[in-house]
């Protein structure tokens, strides 16, 4: 809540006027049990899978009114040098729906064993899609989920850590 203390804190409800101008928040601030939905909602938006170590998997979503997000500092699970290791992600991704461009950068602490990204959503329609990692033309597996066409790419195996991604559509 944008000007009140505790802007982060999830309230219980809210009360809104009937032209839906003017609101306030009621009830417990911060309590875990409606934070925690909150908390899952990021979660979900992140797309982070770390449950098996042996494959990173990054599944962003940002849904119609979203067109970015940045997340430092995430810790993860995943495989370097053939170890499994517990370390911090940097991700930023952006999309311009009307110019036809994702804009994705992970950056890990280590070097990254294996993962796969998935990049969209995409309009189902979508044809002639270009994907290119760290400046260079890539392959991918362009898929049909839902109402969206979204892009698996495959990372992993290189001494990079970092990673940009281009999607032209």
């Amino acid at each position: 809540t944008p000007r009140l203390n505790h802007p982060y804190r999830v309230p219980e409800g809210a009360t809104i006027s009937a032209d839906g101008h003017t609101w306030g928040r009621w009830g417990d601030l911060g309590n875990l049990y409606q934070m925690g939905d909150v908390v899952h909602t990021l979660h979900l938006m992140l797309g982070i899978d770390d449950i098996d170590p042996d494959q990173l998997i990054l599944m962003p979503r940002l849904s119609g009114h979203i067109d970015r997000m940045k997340v430092e500092e995430w810790p993860a699970r995943y495989k370097s040098n053939g170890i499994s290791v517990l370390e911090n992600l940097r991700m930023e991704m952006s999309m311009d729906r009307e110019k036809g461009e994702i804009l994705f950068t992970l950056e890990s602490s280590q070097a990254i064993d294996e993962g796969k990204i998935r990049l969209g959503p995409l309009p189902p329609e979508t044809q002639g899609v270009q994907l290119l990692k760290n400046g260079e033309q890539i392959q991918f597996e362009q898929i049909q989920s839902g109402d969206s066409q979204w892009l698996w790419v495959q990372i992993g195996g290189e001494k990079t850590t970092l990673y940009n991604f281009t999607v032209k559509y």
